[in-house]
């Protein structure tokens, strides 16, 4: 919350360290395999499987990688260069490690590390850890201007949209972003919560392409628009998401996605619906809202033209 200025920069560093680690990895693979090691890359696929729930549970996890392209220069070269470097990285992985022991262990790169690097392995768990810490950065700082926005627009409860005096940071967004995703980790189950935030996500990405698909069509037709996209691409993008959004349902039900789905829905009757679209106010809340102006510091942002 100190500076946007120095998260920012910071990604920047944190993203060489990542990038450099991975090409260490795709480097020491590319070795292995020249030196004619023996490995398990011919049997990667074997017991794997294609059904469309488990096929919805893969593309969680990959997007995962690849999300926040949103401008042509960011998609062409972003997007290539991570599919180049992650098939690189799992093919240095099965050059090295048997498959059983890519798939049981805890910190894959940390075991590949032991088997090539050897004296200098340390290094890929700093790696590691800098990727981490970098990859929580960025989302706090993108995350926060999502919230930040749509409380500025009155979607959200308008405190979200706050700003901290002396650093001009949304204070309000950041705490939630900050408060929910500490909330998150209690299950410690990284697999089930990028299972879960991926199924929720699809149905939010496929909100936003059908909200695309209307503006262009329908309600903004004629808008300037500095970057614009075939049509083709946001429908498609849309019957993706809606699959991703529905096939665990169908094919694999759990009681998770139920849970996920009702909340979601709920949220929006119980909450939006009452006190967005309608405008009702919760007692007391001005008050709450001027005693954390005045402890934090923190200000609504200048409107348009102020």
């Amino acid at each position: 919350m100190y500076s946007s200025r120095l998260a920012a920069r910071l990604t920047l560093v944190t993203t060489a360290g990542k990038i450099s680690a991975l090409i260490a990895i795709c480097i020491g693979g590319v070795v292995s395999i020249i030196r004619g090691v023996e490995s398990e890359l011919g049997s990667g696929f074997s017991g794997t499987r294609s059904d469309p729930s488990s096929m919805a549970l893969a593309f969680y996890s990959a997007l995962w990688a690849y999300s926040g392209a949103n401008v042509p220069r960011s998609i062409l070269t972003g997007f290539l260069f991570t599919l180049a470097i992650y098939v690189m990285t799992n093919v240095s992985y099965l050059a090295v490690m048997t498959r059983s022991e890519l798939l049981q262990s805890h910190a894959v790169a940390a075991l590949f590390a032991d088997k090539v690097l050897q004296n200098i392995s340390i290094l890929i768990p700093v790696a590691v850890m800098i990727s981490t810490f970098g990859s929580t950065n960025t989302i706090v700082l993108s995350t926060s201007r999502v919230t930040f926005t749509a409380a500025r627009d009155g979607n959200l409860p308008d405190f979200l949209s706050y700003i901290q005096i002396s650093q001009l940071t949304p204070f309000g967004a950041m705490t939630l972003t900050v408060s929910l995703s500490l909330l998150y980790m209690i299950p410690a189950d990284l697999s089930q919560f990028i299972s879960l935030a991926g199924f929720l996500d699809a149905f939010f990405e496929a909100c936003t392409f059908v909200a695309l698909i209307r503006f262009r069509l329908q309600t903004m037709k004629d808008a300037h628009r500095p970057v614009k996209i075939p049509l083709l691409i946001p429908i498609l993008m849309s019957l993706v998401n809606i699959y991703l959004f529905v096939a665990p349902i169908i094919f694999k039900p759990r009681l998770e996605y139920i849970y996920v789905a009702a909340s979601v829905f709920t949220g929006a009757v119980l909450l939006y619906i009452p006190f967005v679209r309608f405008g009702l106010k919760v007692p007391f809340y001005d008050k709450i809202v001027t005693c954390l102006q005045l402890i934090c510091e923190i200000c609504p942002p200048a409107k348009a033209g102020e």
